[in-house]
């Protein structure tokens, strides 16, 4: 059986998974120090067969993005992006959606050489479900990062992002509200990440990862991670 990568997805029943991905971009003046920009189209497909029947997801985004670096130390971006979000379970209609969204992040950053990176940003993302409850929500995000160099052999990332929700009909608790809503709540949200990377030899890094979440009015979650890789 012959199958296209570009094609839709396969309706053939004895196929238990199938994944499509396509990703296109293209750039202006991408070598330019100065300034330039991009646009991106990504579509990933996939259809499974589970114990209740078959499921389909397909997300389509697109994007622009227009860098423009004042000088060697201060840089700024406008990233624009659209696209849709479905799933499609014909044995749970009230599981399926539509979501279309669409965002708009400005970002300033400054560069201190290679030794440390400071970034602000402004993030607005609407997103809208055209099916069931027609459930919308409205996002306002902050967002800081820093990243910092140790004596070139150990790198500190810090982020924090502090988002406002608005969300209208439909329950927060329903499938459609967890990805609208990326897993948080609505009302104010806050996250931070603590990330700590050291070279322990020519050929061994070890990594601290540390995750907190204040969604809504929910209690604070702590998430830890640590873990050693080997570099051949």
């Amino acid at each position: 059986m012959a199958i296209s990568p570009f094609g839709k997805i396969a309706s053939d029943t004895a196929l238990i998974a199938v994944n499509n991905f396509i990703s296109n971009t293209l750039f202006f003046n991408r070598t330019s120090p100065r300034w330039g920009f991009e646009i991106t189209h990504i579509k990933n497909s996939g259809r499974s067969i589970a114990t209740y029947g078959a499921e389909a997801r397909i997300l389509e985004e697109f994007t622009q993005r227009f860098r423009w670096n004042i000088n060697r130390k201060i840089a700024t971006s406008l990233n624009l992006k659209f696209g849709s979000n479905e799933l499609k379970t014909p044995a749970f209609d009230n599981r399926n959606y539509l979501i279309r969204f669409r965002s708009l992040e400005p970002v300033l950053s400054f560069q201190d050489g290679t030794k440390s990176r400071i970034s602000l940003s402004y993030k607005y993302d609407i997103k809208d479900n055209t099916l069931g409850a027609l459930e919308s929500a409205r996002i306002h995000s902050l967002i800081s990062e820093v990243r910092y160099n140790v004596l070139s052999s150990s790198i500190v990332n810090l982020r924090f992002q502090m988002s406002d929700i608005q969300f209208k009909n439909g329950a927060v608790n329903s499938p459609v509200a967890f990805i609208m809503l990326d897993a948080l709540l609505p009302g104010q949200n806050f996250i931070w990440n603590l990330d700590f990377t050291r070279r322990l030899a020519n050929n061994m890094e070890i990594t601290v990862q540390y995750d907190g979440r204040k969604p809504g009015t929910g209690k604070v979650i702590h998430t830890g991670r640590a873990g050693v890789r080997a570099l051949f």
